[in-house]
């Protein structure tokens, strides 16, 4: 009866010893994590996969599938060691891109090359396939006043931009400290501007507008988010996120959150008289107008010229807080026997003008704006743009139009290589543990079969033994 008693027990030990091993590839996958670097604007995403058992006498190939797929379609790994693999969704390869394309999240598998008996090291590992907002598309996020939108469908929609539907945005004023604290850092050099995406308020799902132009010079009193949103045919919908800074000498938190309060010139037009040529000395009557009501003793000087004749300072300016549509200044001036051509304005500055709060005014010198052109003592043949303007003084307005093709063809063609040069900068990477069911690194169902059998001999050893036990 010992003799049964030391079987049973032989076999109940050498049972929990087989079950141990078998634990052992879950204990190990538990410790599989990744992380993973943006290539470029086409989607193409690079993966380190860490914690991996691998034969470096062998080599190894991975597969990405939507949810629930099946793998298929199979590439070289090329960059691996005992324990690392590193995997790159090349956003240029046609069944990849079919995956990165339409869903943010997508699924590993990893098996010995050319290997056939469906074991896999790696098994439906779940990674992220999400853009980051801040390298979505290409930006200039304190340097410039206009962005060219990186149609990303062109390149994750197989090329075709007839895929996209639309591209959307918005202008979101930042006033949260901690933020423009973060920024700061950054534009004065320690970090990354793709580091701020964590920190990043909750992408708004509202109030957008279409266009394919975007101007930031009006958006001059704070730091601002453009976000976008590109909706495609047959695609996923891919967010982004630009910082413009419309403050650009600022160096404190306090000068973006008291600008953000000050008022702002809005735009410049011509109040009278009507379009045409008008002779010395007939009056022509400019208002500039402001984002809210103003006040001062003294107001801005307002330069401008005729064509390439000489600059003229006016300094009549009369505060109109009623009356008019909006709060203005308006300026008078006497057409002069040397002035000859297009009316254009150069620069406004100086004076006291403050908001109805105390806060200095933010001066600006958009070009005139509206169907008035006025033109004195000759036809005229230039035209109204900011060609003679004081670039210190001036910011760009919507109601700039001229050559917007043309920077919107110049913009779209030099947008991928302003992007490539940003991904080059940014190491992009995060670390993520793995979501989900565990990956199997050769488990199947033939071994959870197995697993299944030995419990159940276990089971009834045990029973055995114990009523064995229970003899004398």
């Amino acid at each position: 009866m010992k003799s049964k008693k030391i079987v049973i027990k032989t076999l109940l030990i050498a049972i929990i010893i087989a079950l141990s091993l078998l634990a052992i590839p879950n204990t190990v996958n538990a410790e599989i994590k990744y992380t993973r670097r943006i290539m470029g604007n086409d989607g193409s995403i690079e993966l380190t996969i860490t914690g991996l058992n691998l034969d470096e006498g062998k080599q190894y190939e991975f597969a990405l599938t939507l949810k629930g797929g099946k793998p298929e379609k199979w590439y070289t790994i090329a960059n691996c060691t005992k324990n690392t693999a590193v995997i790159n969704l090349n956003g240029s390869n046609e069944d990849i891109r079919d995956v990165l394309k339409v869903t943010d999240t997508g699924y590993i598998y990893v098996k010995v090359k050319d290997s056939t008996d469906g074991k896999y090291v790696i098994n439906a590992l779940e990674v992220n396939l999400k853009l980051p907002y801040l390298q979505a598309i290409n930006y200039d996020y304190y340097k410039g006043s206009w962005y060219s939108i990186n149609r990303l469908y062109n390149s994750i929609g197989k090329g075709d931009s007839s895929l996209s539907k639309g591209t959307y945005y918005q202008f979101k004023k930042v006033t949260d400290r901690n933020f423009i604290e973060k920024y700061l850092k950054i534009k004065n050099g320690k970090g990354d501007i793709t580091s701020l995406e964590s920190s990043l308020p909750a992408y708004p799902t509202n109030g957008y507008k279409q266009d394919g132009y975007f101007t930031g010079a009006e958006y001059n009193d704070g730091l601002y988010i453009l976000w976008i949103e590109q909706v495609g045919d047959g695609t996923k919908t891919v967010h982004g996120a630009i910082i413009h800074d419309g403050l650009k000498e600022a160096k404190t938190i306090e000068e973006y959150l008291v600008n953000a309060n000050a008022v702002k010139v809005t735009d410049i037009k011509v109040a009278s008289p009507a379009s045409g040529t008008y002779n010395t000395p007939q009056t022509v009557k400019i208002n500039v107008y402001f984002s809210d009501k103003i006040k001062g003793s003294q107001v801005p000087t307002l330069k401008i010229k005729f064509g390439d004749s000489p600059e003229r300072n006016v300094t009549n300016g009369t505060i109109k807080n009623t009356g008019y549509s909006t709060p203005c200044i308006e300026y008078s001036y006497n057409i002069q026997d040397g002035d000859n051509g297009q009316l254009q304005t150069v620069s406004l500055t100086g004076g006291n003008i403050t908001g109805e709060n105390e806060i200095t005014a933010v001066l600006s010198c958009p070009v005139l704006s509206g169907s008035t052109t006025i033109k004195a003592n000759t036809k005229g043949t230039t035209t109204n743009d900011t060609d003679n303007q004081d670039k210190t003084n001036n910011d760009k307005t919507d109601n700039d139009k001229t050559n917007n093709d043309n920077k919107w063809n110049a913009g779209s063609n030099n947008s991928q290589n302003g992007s490539n040069s940003q991904n080059d900068k940014n190491t992009g990477k995060d670390t993520t543990t793995v979501k989900g069911k565990l990956p199997q690194a050769g488990v199947n169902y033939s071994i959870l079969g197995i697993t299944v059998l030995i419990l159940g001999v276990s089971v009834i050893a045990y029973l055995r033994y114990r009523k064995l036990k229970d003899i004398n």
